[in-house]
C-alpha cells in the first residue's frame, strides 16, 4: 500500500525544513518515532528563504490560525551563531 505524502489541509501540524533531503530525513525520523501522522513537512529551497520574513509570512499566513503547531528547522552548517 502506497500511503504517499499527506495533504497539508489534512494535517494539524506543519514542519518547515530547508530542502528536499531534510524533508526525507525528518519524515523518516518522525515515522521511526511513530509521530509522522498528522504532520505536513514543507520544504523550502534554502535557509535564506526560510529566514526571509516576507517569504515565511506569505507561507504561514492563515495557517497560524488553523494549525495546532508549526515548527521551523534550519541547519547551523558552518555558522552556529549565525543560524
Amino acid at each position: 500500500m502506497n500511503v504517499g505524502r499527506p495533504k497539508e489541509h489534512e494535517c494539524d501540524h506543519i514542519l518547515v525544513v530547508e530542502g528536499y533531503s531534510d524533508l526525507h530525513f525528518y519524515a523518516e525520523f518522525l515515522n521511526h518515532l511513530g509521530r509522522l501522522r498528522g504532520v505536513f513537512i514543507q520544504e523550502f529551497k534554502s535557509k535564506s528563504e526560510i529566514l526571509s520574513r516576507a517569504t515565511l509570512s506569505v507561507y504561514l499566513g492563515s495557517r497560524l490560525r488553523t494549525k495546532k503547531s508549526i515548527g521551523i528547522l534550519v541547519d547551523a552548517d558552518n555558522d552556529p551563531a549565525g543560524a
